[in-house]
């Protein structure tokens, strides 16, 4: 299934919620909290502190450090380079970068699409 019949296909039930790695940049404990409530898991102001902490892409790269080196993707790239979004935009050819676009404007409506590429704060 395409992502964009996806999320159109379940965005409006109850049980599903949908989280972006672009929201989760700008606003951990924001997401964290907004998870905990739609699990319908109190946390502690202390208790988001302290998850934030630990999964921030600083602390997960120093666990990785120790158990050994991580998955690499394409060109040497691993999961924790850098950290942003958007990122596969320098990492794909021109090639590729064409094939994604023509691919996209096919199966993706505007709002998905900029959803998918950048997160919540773009789309409500």
């Amino acid at each position: 299934m395409y992502p964009a019949m996806m999320i159109s296909s379940f965005q409006h039930l109850d049980n599903i919620q949908f989280f972006h790695y672009a929201d989760m940049l700008a606003d951990p404990k924001g997401e964290i909290k907004r998870m905990a409530d739609f699990l319908d898991i109190e946390v502690s102001d202390e208790a988001l502190t302290a998850i934030v902490q630990h999964t921030d892409l600083s602390a997960m790269r120093q666990r990785n450090a120790k158990s050994g080196p991580s998955k690499v993707f394409k060109e040497g790239h691993n999961f924790y380079f850098k950290g942003t979004n958007g990122h596969w935009k320098n990492v794909l050819s021109t090639e590729e970068l064409a094939m994604y676009e023509e691919s996209a404007s096919k199966v993706l409506t505007p709002d998905c699409r900029a959803w998918l590429e950048q997160g919540r704060s773009v789309v409500q």
